[in-house]
């Protein structure tokens, strides 16, 4: 006789988490490694206080939260698919009952991130730069200012909404049998042998902004493999004295 065992799940989370507001370094010493460290404000942006070009040798950096926008706020969607199928059975080999198993497992991730609060560090050099640099639709910048100078227009055009998704997925195959191949004086000789076929796959998608390392954090790229596993065993159980 056969016998089939399936097993399937579903899960679906969704999750929210918010962190403080975003702190906005920029100038050759605010080390975040991109866009923002190459930042020059003009002598024409309105809001440079000083009346002449801050850049190298004139300027270290310039630190500030953008408490206008509020807290960063990441959300997640996350599905995961499970199906696992065994068919189990027995048969007749060498004169010796044998039992014998086939495995399926099929599995997949998808899960999708929004993040609120970063800014697109090429906007902001645009918004802190000379203002022939910076017409319309750019707005410029006021990062001197204390909370509540940077407008919702500075935000609406510096900031973006950060979409990342990525994807894991996993097929899985296996073939098992075991039995007796013979009898001894101390016992029954007995093996195992078994098959196996893995396959995982993955892939990570940033946002396009990011990937284009124009976001305020550590610039990330697509990012894609796979993964080929075959495997087979074989084991003996050979008595050598009873009792």
């Amino acid at each position: 006789g056969m016998e089939l065992r399936l097993r399937a799940s579903y899960v679906e989370r969704q999750s929210a988490n918010q962190a403080a507001p975003l702190p906005l370094f920029v100038g050759p010493d605010a080390g975040n490694g991109n866009l923002l460290d190459t930042v020059v404000i003009g002598a024409d942006n309105p809001y440079n206080p000083f009346g002449f070009e801050l850049g190298a040798g004139t300027l270290v950096f310039v630190g500030r939260r953008l408490v206008e926008a509020g807290p960063r706020h990441y959300e997640q969607n996350v599905d995961t698919f499970n199906l696992t199928a065994t068919l189990r059975g027995a048969a007749q080999l060498f004169g010796n009952p044998w039992d014998w198993d086939f495995n399926v497992v099929w599995s997949e991730n998808n899960a999708e991130q929004t993040f609120t609060g970063n800014v697109n560090a090429q906007r902001v050099v645009q918004a802190l730069g000379p203002l022939a640099g910076c017409t319309n639709p750019c707005v410029p910048l006021n990062i001197f200012g204390g909370a509540g100078s940077i407008t919702p227009e500075m935000l609406n055009y510096i900031g973006f909404t950060q979409h990342d998704s990525s994807e894991q997925n996993l097929l899985d195959f296996s073939y098992n049998i075991t039995g007796d191949l013979l009898s001894l004086p101390a016992g029954p000789l007995s093996a195992a042998f078994g098959i196996e076929n893995r396959h995982t796959d993955g892939r990570f998608d940033p946002d396009p902004i990011v990937a284009a390392g124009f976001s305020s954090d550590i610039p990330a790229q697509p990012a894609s493999g796979e993964i080929e596993v075959r495997e087979a065993y074989a084991e003996f159980r050979i008595p050598l004295l009873s009792d």
